[in-house]
């Protein structure tokens, strides 16, 4: 009799060790992961910090994502990134993961005796992955600005992140607060596209503004 009640103690214990063990593995942060966008914006980066918020439901959970997107207003700006991802759990029902993303930038000149334009606007981006995972490898997206630009690559409407290296010297850059780093711009100073290039968060700016 006490030979069995001792198993049953051992049994129960070491349920008790995974739970808490699978407890701690949802809901500790992975390390960041970093992707890069895809054609125009090749440039720009979004370093995400993914951690388990909810259960949806039985089948579904809820991540929240916190982090910086590089790049957005301008070479080595970066501006706050928050969002939020739903994952299905039953690989028996359905299948991969949606995220929504908003980079929180607003920038306007700030040189003396300007009249503080505003040159970079929020950007949203929604997107969809048929991966298993949180952090798949590419995920699939629509994107605008506050410009009320569509951020697009080339003619379509459809867009990509692509998961990198996190040691991708972008994804490092960040954007001291002091004058000197160039967050006080002059009307001149305002970031245009040259050679292709483009800043999603000032794609879309009226001519008159710059």
């Amino acid at each position: 009799m006490n030979h069995q009640r001792n198993r049953f103690l051992v049994l129960m214990l070491r349920t008790a060790v995974l739970s808490v063990s699978s407890g701690f593995a949802l809901s500790a942060s992975a390390a960041p992961e970093c992707y890069q966008w895809s054609s125009s914006f090749s440039k720009e980066r979004f370093v995400l910090d993914i951690e388990k918020h909810s259960d949806l439901s039985r089948n579904q959970r809820a991540f929240s994502v916190h982090g910086k997107h590089v790049g957005v207003c301008g070479y080595k700006t970066i501006a706050a990134v928050t969002g939020t991802i739903v994952k299905a759990t039953s690989p028996l029902s359905v299948t991969g993961a949606h995220m929504g993303l908003r980079t929180h930038s607003v920038r306007a000149t700030t040189a003396p005796n300007d009249d503080h334009k505003i040159f970079c606007k929020e950007v949203t981006l929604d997107c969809t992955s048929a991966e298993q995972s949180t952090t798949p490898k590419t995920w699939d997206c629509f994107g605008r600005n506050e410009w009320d630009a569509v951020l697009a690559r080339g003619r379509g409407l459809g867009t990509t992140l692509t998961k990198l290296s996190r040691q991708d010297g972008s994804c490092k850059i960040f954007q001291d607060s002091g004058e000197a780093s160039g967050t006080s711009f002059f009307p001149e100073q305002v970031p245009t596209p040259t050679s292709g290039d483009e800043f999603s968060g000032v794609v879309g700016m009226p001519p008159t503004t710059r």
